[in-house]
């Protein structure tokens, strides 16, 4: 049996995402056209092939055999039955020596001996010893890759999932919903040490979160306060914090609150934590949404999942906007205006973000200015300071940032 027909002899059962993978698709074709001796056309299935890898290894920032390591990090983000046992820690029983045939498989191209092709073709072996523009060092896809038997790559696998999840989940703390849930690239790397100020409500929110990642009673939270005082980013900090305890942060805009019954689907099954984010919540009007996320609050319609909490940041209080119309044409002023804040109420904890005062401002400036080795004298800095603060319009963590960006 050539390399051809032992290639395209190989089959995944459970690991679809690697039957239908174009790049492994491609090197198929390529020992197809090599076997049959149509070299000209193993050249351009070739240059296809080494492209599309070559673009994944730059964008993951895959080093040395990337084919192997490709495979791998194919593997490790699968969303199947499989990866979902591992994650939720379930028994496998059956499960497993399926899986243990797919793994097979993969190990067959990853230990491909890529030399017989270009034994046969006119091109140099690039993607052995592949060195990205940038690296990224991934421990698991580094060990995986080196393995070179099924029971010790199902072993890892297994751990790999139980920690960190499986399909968006496996290399992401912050997620979004988009037509499925997708990971956030490049998100923001904020811890709380970052955040200056505002100690109180740092610990009331970590507070929270660290009982609900232990599988206590915890509180949905709302973060109030003026724009730029830090609310959103001590959200993003509680996803980079508590990412190893399995928290995940997943970002729903104020516009999709009536995708939260699908949402809630999606995560009920999984093995980790979510805070479902909505970020500057606010209505125009007693509409859909908000009549539907204050039942969820309420439990009375889509109970949230029990791994799931829903942490809002907002700029009022009063989530929806009042109008003087309100007051002038309704009979039931009252029960309108209560129903316009009752939402709010909804939330076990409400946090408040005050701007800070200037004196607190500086304290941010200063030490944002130490952070950034910005050598100016305090006095100085004072006066730039607040000189650039009245641009602003007002006093926030997040003017305080902008400033000091524009000194260095």
């Amino acid at each position: 049996m050539d390399y051809f027909e032992q290639a395209s002899r190989r089959g995944f059962i459970i690991y679809d995402s690697l039957r239908e993978d174009k790049i492994i698709r491609r090197f198929i074709s390529l020992c197809k056209e090599v076997s049959e001796g149509r070299l000209v056309e193993a050249e351009r299935e070739h240059d296809a092939f080494v492209s599309a890898l070559a673009q994944r290894a730059e964008k993951d920032g895959l080093r040395g055999d990337i084919f192997a390591k490709y495979i791998t990090s194919v593997l490790l983000s699968s969303e199947n039955v499989f990866s979902l046992a591992c994650e939720n820690e379930r028994p496998l029983f059956t499960l497993r020596e399926i899986v243990k045939n797919d793994i097979e498989s993969a190990l067959f191209f990853m230990r491909f001996d890529i030399d017989v092709i270009y034994s046969a073709i006119d091109r140099q072996n690039v993607i052995k010893n592949y060195i990205p523009s940038v690296s990224r060092q991934n421990v698991a896809i580094d060990d995986i890759s080196a393995m070179s038997d099924a029971q010790s790559v199902l072993n890892a696998l297994k751990r790999f999932y139980a920690e960190n999840g499986c399909g968006a989940l496996a290399f992401n703390n912050m997620l979004k919903l988009e037509d499925e849930i997708v990971g956030v690239k490049n998100s923001d790397p904020v811890t709380f040490e970052d955040i200056i100020c505002y100690d109180a409500q740092k610990s009331a929110l970590r507070r929270n979160t660290l009982k609900f990642v232990n599988r206590l009673p915890a509180n949905n939270m709302l973060l109030v306060g003026a724009n730029g005082t830090g609310k959103s980013s001590c959200v993003k900090a509680l996803a980079n914090e508590f990412a190893g305890e399995g928290l995940r942060v997943l970002s729903v805009n104020s516009s999709e609150i009536s995708r939260l019954r699908e949402v809630f689907t999606k995560i009920a099954e999984r093995g980790k934590r979510f805070i479902v984010f909505i970020d500057d919540l606010s209505f125009d009007t007693i509409d859909y949404n908000y009549l539907f996320l204050k039942s969820v609050l309420e439990g009375d319609a889509e109970t949230l999942p029990p791994n799931a909490l829903i942490y809002a940041t907002s700029n009022r209080r009063n989530l929806v906007k009042e109008s003087w119309d309100d007051r002038a044409s309704d009979v039931h002023v009252e029960d309108t205006l209560n129903e316009k804040i009752s939402l709010a109420d909804r939330f076990g904890i409400t946090i408040s973000f005050p701007r800070p005062t200037p004196e607190q401002y500086l304290d941010i400036v200063r030490a944002l200015a130490e952070r950034e080795g910005v050598k100016l004298t305090d006095d100085k800095l004072r006066s730039l300071a607040f000189r650039w603060e009245i641009s602003k319009k007002g006093f926030s963590g997040r003017a305080a940032k902008q400033f000091i960006k524009s000194l260095i």
